[in-house]
């Protein structure tokens, strides 16, 4: 069934029409820059993105000060902001991407994960990665109890207490989780909200 709502997305212009005989997104991301409504239709259903390019802007520049400071993994987390969005990527994403490639294919050592760094966040032992993903699946739970018994009030100490009750983590280990979680939220947060970030030189 055709969703009945998809009247409120703007057709397609005549440029548009020709970028979809040849690449549906293509179209769709000149639709978003010409009427500012960022769409994808799939399926008779359709998905907004809501911010702005400015917004996403803000958050591709949070991995490039970040791949910049010598984090390849950073490429991944831009790759995957511009597939959300539905954006080109920026030039120096592109170049990350082929220049680690190219050094995949130079060295016969090399692995997808070795030349994005990705083994700190997605270790390749089986130990080690299922530690790693439970602890990244209990750090944002942890985050979310406890920022909301912080909004109702609690202080910070006190709500990852409480957060933290029964589980095999030790305060001062969670209390560490809940900062680094925060900060990385925060600086997207500023980030989207568009609020100058320092740039690396």
């Amino acid at each position: 069934m055709v969703n009945p709502l998809l009247h409120i997305i703007p057709t397609y212009d005549s440029g548009e029409c020709e970028l979809l005989a040849l690449e549906e997104s293509w179209a769709d991301f000149g639709r978003g820059l010409r009427t500012g409504t960022r769409a994808r239709i799939k399926a008779g259903n359709f998905s907004f993105r809501a911010g702005s390019l400015k917004q996403v802007a803000g958050t591709l520049g949070i991995h490039h000060e970040e791949f910049r400071a010598g984090n390849r993994a950073a490429l991944i987390d831009a790759l995957r902001v511009t597939c959300d969005e539905n954006v080109p990527l920026p030039y120096w994403l592109a170049d990350g991407i082929r220049a680690a490639l190219s050094e995949l294919h130079a060295n016969p050592a090399a692995t997808l994960h070795s030349v994005f760094n990705m083994e700190a966040r997605y270790p390749t032992s089986n130990k080690r990665s299922k530690k790693a993903r439970l602890d990244w699946d209990t750090k944002g739970k942890l985050y979310m109890r406890a920022s909301q018994l912080i909004a109702e009030g609690v202080n910070k100490g006190e709500a990852i207490k409480q957060t933290i009750s029964g589980l095999p983590i030790q305060f001062r280990k969670a209390f560490q989780w809940f900062n680094e979680v925060d900060a990385r939220q925060q600086k997207h947060l500023r980030a989207w909200r568009g609020i100058q970030l320092h740039k690396l030189r």
